[in-house]
């Protein structure tokens, strides 16, 4: 099927065939314009009520219209959808690069920038050069000491994007950083809207060995234990209430700790006679244990005075330290390499 139509344009009078089949015209009853570019002449034809056209080199349409720019915005980052089971509740997202989600459920998707760089001027050597929300700038909340935010060495690597409480409205921002004391952590950060707040921090990184969300407000990971040797045993933190004030998380740890197993590099050996008590007290029954070259476990502890030791199938018991250092056996005090070799 053709149609014929005679257009003046230019100063130039065509006369020309247009095929209409691959058109995408809707009411053939409609005028359509020719224009002819007299440079290239491609011709376009013009819809005169919707202004629609095909050009004539065959290309589709180069304009937007105003959804499909607004969908070309959306999608400038990584969606972040559905944070489950699946997923481990996290989401990691490169430092540098951005990402949408829908922070706080109200049905939009949040546009969220964070990145650090190495600086030899920033104070501990490291400095957050950028931390939007929805294009507003949070960066400085970033070392507020009344949100208990004290970004000091920023992770350069990743952040992340997580849903520790699946019942509340929120998903959290992730910001890592190794800190100044030799423990790294991580800080949650939510938005509402409308503004920031720290939920608190939780030692050491999503992603992590012993870093583990479950979803229901709590977070494992590893606690540093204080005596003996450098070894760390499992806790759980557990975040507040859904206030939009900063609540920092608490630590909820058993009165005894079940450090994680092989932490040692080499077995750990006694060098001395060592004696065990029955219980946690000083008064219960004692136990002699000679020393060898078997290996020895340290399967329990306070974290302050007292050690499970276990060695072979029979010898078990606890021994008692006066401090981080100092193990106390039959009245007399002994440095902790002086009863044990190979301590972490």
């Amino acid at each position: 099927m053709s149609r014929k139509s005679l257009v003046s344009t230019l100063g130039i009078t065509i006369s020309l065939t247009v095929a209409l089949s691959g058109c995408a015209f809707e009411n053939l009853g409609k005028t359509e314009v020719v224009t002819v570019d007299p440079e290239t002449h491609f011709m376009e034809i013009f819809d005169e009520d919707t202004l629609s056209y095909t050009d004539g080199s065959g290309n589709a349409p180069s304009e937007e219209s105003e959804e499909d720019e607004e969908d070309s915005e959306n999608t400038d980052g990584t969606i972040i959808d559905i944070l489950d089971f699946d997923n481990d509740y996290m989401e990691e997202v490169p430092v540098g690069d951005t990402c949408l989600v829908d922070l706080d459920c109200d049905g939009n998707l949040d546009t969220v920038y964070y990145n650090a760089s190495r600086s030899s001027i920033a104070e501990y050597g490291t400095a957050v050069d950028a931390f939007t929300i929805n294009g507003g700038d949070y960066k400085y909340t970033l070392f507020l000491s009344d949100q208990g935010i004290h970004i000091q060495d920023p992770n350069l690597m990743s952040y992340y994007i997580t849903d520790i409480d699946t019942r509340d409205r929120y998903r959290e921002i992730a910001i890592l950083d190794y800190g100044a004391n030799g423990t790294p952590y991580t800080y949650f950060i939510r938005f509402t809207g409308s503004g920031t707040y720290c939920l608190g921090h939780v030692p050491y990184f999503p992603g992590d060995e012993y870093f583990v969300i479950k979803g229901n407000g709590q977070i494992e990971s590893a606690y540093d234990l204080h005596i003996l040797q450098n070894w760390k045993a499992p806790a759980t933190w557990v975040s507040g209430s859904d206030q939009q004030i900063a609540s920092n998380f608490k630590m909820y740890k058993s009165d005894i700790l079940y450090p994680y197993e092989d932490q040692n590099t080499e077995p750990v050996t006694q060098l001395i006679d060592l004696y065990l008590y029955e219980s946690r007290s000083t008064s219960s029954k004692q136990t002699a244990v000679p020393k060898s070259d078997e290996e020895v476990k340290f399967t329990q502890t306070d974290d302050s005075h007292w050690v499970y030791m276990e060695k072979g199938e029979t010898v078990k018991g606890w021994f008692y330290m006066e401090n981080a250092d100092t193990i106390v056996s039959n009245g007399k005090k002994y440095n902790r390499r002086d009863v044990f070799k190979n301590l972490y």
